[in-house]
């Protein structure tokens, strides 16, 4: 119910307003119609001014909206022939595949240390971070 009456509030404000604003200008004109006409006219230029420069606005934003549009379109036509090239290019590999090539050695390919020397380890660097802690709160 209070939105309903402050709508209603706004409106009349806006009228009391628009028309408050056009019995000021013609009190601050001074009521002659010579000033009238002359404001009335300068309002028109302006009006005119504006209206031709929002239509060239309008203009060149469509024209970039536009520029937007046809370049998404070539995105899209760009992707789909990227992926038609990857296609190609993966059957071209099935059909002719390559000899494997030797790949560089890798330790853990070799060794891997056992369940009680990883415990081993775990239990030597806990100790020592236990023992540098104690040394550090006792002398430091």
């Amino acid at each position: 119910m209070a939105s309903v009456a402050i709508m209603i509030a706004g409106a009349v404000l806006n009228a009391s307003a628009f028309i408050g604003g056009s019995y000021v200008a013609r009190f601050i004109a001074g009521g002659s119609p010579d000033a009238m006409t002359a404001e009335r006219e300068r309002h028109d230029k302006s009006l005119e001014r504006y209206r031709a420069d929002l239509a060239e606005f309008q203009k060149r934003r469509e024209r970039l909206e536009d520029w937007e549009v046809e370049q998404e379109r070539i995105r899209q036509r760009a992707a789909g022939d990227v992926a038609a090239t990857n296609r190609a290019l993966d059957l071209y590999a099935q059909a002719h595949p390559r000899p494997s090539s030797a790949s560089e050695p890798q330790w853990p390919d070799y060794y891997r240390p056992s369940a009680t020397q990883r415990t081993g380890e775990l239990a030597y660097v806990g100790g020592g971070m236990l023992a540098a802690g104690y040394a550090a709160s006792r002398w430091l």
